[in-house]
């Protein structure tokens, strides 16, 4: 028999093009194992073990077949085909052993002529990556032709032998991708998988599982356990460094989607929501541990004048530098985070003693007190600062918060740069609030809201097909009033109940208006805020609003953000099923900014992704924010669904996302949000004139 036949040449050079100097190690630990397997596995037939036998033969199966030694793998075959069966003709075992022996004979002497005529370059040049790849095979040689392989990549590479080995070196190197044989001894790999995604921070690891075993139901165990990806015995080389390179980069997206949801993207600070979420563990805690917490609201003085005489660039260097002073004045397990655009909370856990938050607050001035240098200016910038103690000042979250927001109030009254705590005394600001109660509740007698409308263009044809209705005060004497002032007062008032319900049924008739003197069918978008979705008739109050004017649901399409939803999603889900059923469109706003969105996202009835503008701001220079837009295109389109993106001010922006298949656009690049007499002239009574839309 000659050498080519007992080696398939084709298989080993593709081995040795893919492990370079390693298939001298991976040859060598064949050639030792393999030996006491076949010792192992004659035993196994002969006392009758099938358990024993069928995984012998399948570790040498494995194993040969990446060495391409085809004739040894079907004795093998032959042996777990036999094996199979209920019963076992004994009469095929001494054949089968001596078989088993002499093919192995064939093979050792073919791999060992083959590694004395083999010539490797030493020139190769490895570029090392920080990524971590574990490895876990209870075969040596296979753990060292894949470690070979990924080691050429660049990659990290930690080695295990069972299931074990994977949950315990899991614990300890934190991998970014797992490749793990199914059977093992021990402990197989699809338990070791289950185990390890029950971990912390285990459901963020993908596990690629392998095995010889050429059945459906080893692929669905697979994927059962947890795994992100399956790849069968002999494992094709060039397709296992592709799905890492493939897991990794979907890894990568994923962290970043994470991040821009809970790191604000300025200062690398934890942003609102990662404060909420880490505050009310701290609340928790205390609670159990009967330990006190305090919540800093910090806001800095006379920012506006700095971005207005300085520009926003300067502002934006102020925020960062401002950032840095005050994370030195905390100690390293208490929280800082940036919730707003000059505002910032503190959060200090575990306090010891009374004065520990005055002395945090005292060190905070003091740290300010030096000038900061912008654009080759000295700037000096001060803080005001309101505290709260739980659980002196309240008990939940949101009371703290809004207590340490009345007594920074209170600091800015006492001249600014300076720090107040929380006092039930504080009735100052409490009776302002009362004032604006009261002019909020006065809006809509006083007819002082109306609604603007932001066109949404069409990239696909340029044509304006519909707005989003947005809320504006028109104060008797302080003028226009910015949404973002008085839409979480009239919130946390319980008034925007009766706004939102204006906003609808103005749509409503705006919309029906449209159609019946400008011929105009445009769709109106209207946001809903988790009050409204909270009351328990809003699905009748919608069909109450549409049912008024007579306007056909499909007119109108109601836009909430993934984190409402996601707050109550079983309540939620009912509520937009029905409103769905209605032929309401939906629309999920600030798509990607909230927690889990990819894992809800497939169960909401929704028509429309609305990609925030967080996304969008930065491109085309962001290649990171270009690459996860293009995702939740693909992502929405795979799902039915269309896609707007907000805040599209730059042309090459809309290029990005018209190329990309982005459906809708909005934003100053087609047009600011206009009064309704300014929308008409402009696309309601040209609509008209050119018979369309």
């Amino acid at each position: 028999m000659s050498e080519g036949s007992v080696i398939v040449e084709s298989a080993f050079k593709e081995l040795v093009a893919n492990t370079g100097s390693g298939i001298q190690q991976i040859v060598q630990s064949y050639l030792l194992d393999t030996p006491i397997y076949i010792v192992t596995l004659i035993a196994a037939m002969e006392a009758g073990d099938t358990t024993k036998c069928l995984d012998v033969a399948h570790k040498i199966k494995g194993s040969s077949r990446n060495l391409g030694a085809e004739d040894f793998v079907s004795v093998c075959v032959e042996i777990e085909e036999a094996w199979s069966r209920n019963t076992v003709d004994e009469s095929i075992i001494a054949p089968l052993a001596e078989r088993l022996e002499t093919e192995f004979t064939l093979v050792e002497a073919s791999l060992n002529s083959k590694l004395a005529t083999l010539e490797l370059s030493d020139t190769e040049q490895t570029k090392r990556t920080k990524e971590v790849v574990l490895i876990v095979d209870d075969d040596q040689s296979t753990r060292m032709t894949v470690a070979s392989v990924l080691e050429r990549e660049g990659y990290q590479v930690e080695l295990g032998a069972n299931g074990r080995d994977a949950v315990r070196l899991f614990e300890v190197l934190r991998p970014n991708v797992i490749i793990m044989d199914a059977m093992m001894p021990i402990k197989d790999g699809f338990e070791a998988c289950r185990e390890i995604k029950a971990m912390q921070g285990g459901s963020d690891v993908p596990v690629l599982i392998t095995t010889a075993l050429e059945s459906e139901k080893s692929v669905d165990l697979a994927y059962e356990s947890g795994a992100a990806d399956f790849v069968p015995k002999p494992i094709n080389l060039s397709v296992l460094r592709q799905r890492v390179r493939r897991l990794l980069d979907k890894q990568f997206a994923d962290q970043h989607v994470h991040k821009l949801a809970y790191k604000d993207a300025l200062t690398g600070l934890p942003n609102r929501t990662a404060f909420v979420e880490q505050f009310q563990q701290e609340l928790e805690h205390a609670k159990r541990k009967d330990s006190k917490v305090a919540v800093f609201f910090i806001d800095l003085d006379r920012f506006k004048d700095v971005n207005d005489s300085m520009g926003h660039e300067a502002g934006d260097i102020l925020l960062k530098a401002l950032s840095g002073r005050l994370k030195n004045c905390i100690r390293s397990g208490d929280m800082l985070a940036r919730i707003g655009g000059d505002e910032f909370v503190v959060v200090l856990s575990d306090m010891t003693g009374k004065t520990a938050p005055d002395q945090v607050a005292k060190a905070m001035l003091n740290a300010l007190k030096e000038p900061f240098s912008l654009a080759g200016n000295e700037v000096f910038a001060g803080v005001s600062i309101g505290l709260a103690i739980y659980p002196d000042d309240g008990l939940s979250k949101e009371t703290l918060l809004k207590n340490a927001d009345t007594a920074m109030y209170r600091a800015k009254a006492a001249g600014r740069n300076t720090y107040r705590a929380y006092t039930q005394e504080m009735s100052e600001v409490l009776e302002q609030r009362m004032r604006i109660e009261t002019e909020l509740r006065k809006v809509l007698a006083d007819n002082e809201l109306s609604l603007y409308f932001q066109p949404k263009q069409d990239t696909s044809t340029a044509e304006v097909i519909g707005s989003e209705a947005l809320v504006r005060w028109e104060h008797r004497l302080r003028g226009m009033v910015s949404p973002a002032e008085f839409i979480p007062v009239a919130e946390e008032m319980g008034l925007i109940k009766e706004i939102g319900l204006w906003v609808l049924d103005t749509a409503c008739a705006t919309a029906k208006k449209w159609q019946l003197e400008f011929d105009y069918y445009g769709t109106v978008a209207v946001n809903v805020s988790a009050v409204q979705m909270a009351e328990e008739n809003f699905v009748s109050l919608v069909g109450m609003c549409l049912a008024k004017h007579e306007l056909e649901p499909k007119y109108i399409e109601l836009e909430v953000t993934e984190s409402m939803v996601l707050d109550n999603i079983d309540a939620m889900l009912e509520k937009l099923n029905d409103i769905a059923a209605m032929g309401v469109s939906i629309s999920i706003d600030d798509f990607g900014t909230g927690y889990s969105s990819f894992n809800y996202l497939k169960q909401l009835p929704a028509n429309t992704l609305k990609l925030d503008m967080e996304f969008i701001k930065e491109i085309p220079e962001n290649e990171a924010d270009m690459a996860v837009v293009d995702g939740m295109i693909v992502l929405a389109h795979n799902l039915g669904m269309k896609v707007v993106a907000e805040g599209v001010e730059a042309q090459d922006q809309y290029d990005f996302l018209a190329e990309h298949s982005c459906d809708l656009v909005q934003g100053y690049l087609i047009n600011k949000p206009l009064s309704e007499d300014e929308f008409i002239a402009e696309y309601a009574r040209s609509a008209k004139e050119v018979g369309r839309v």
